[in-house]
């Protein structure tokens, strides 16, 4: 995050299926919670030029550490995995 703050713009991965949440509308614009919460970030940050990119759950973290987004605002829960006996 640090890294962010000598930034004039930031890329950031939302969802861009989940109305409500992230969502991409016709017209390319996302609209949702996690895109409140990442405009709310880059505000505080002083950040005005956020660039939206749609994100899947199963690509986000590679796309962070590919430098394609510098943060991702989505969803993500914990799955507890089976134990092995």
């Amino acid at each position: 995050m640090e890294s962010l703050l000598d930034k004039e713009s930031v890329t950031i991965g939302v969802k861009a299926d989940q109305p409500g949440v992230g969502l991409e509308g016709e017209s390319g614009e996302f609209q949702g919670f996690d895109v409140d919460v990442a405009n709310h970030i880059a505000e505080e940050l002083g950040i005005s030029d956020v660039d939206f990119v749609p994100i899947t759950s199963d690509v986000r973290e590679k796309r962070l550490r590919e430098g394609q987004v510098d943060m991702v605002v989505a969803t993500y829960s914990i799955t507890p995995r089976a134990v092995p006996r």
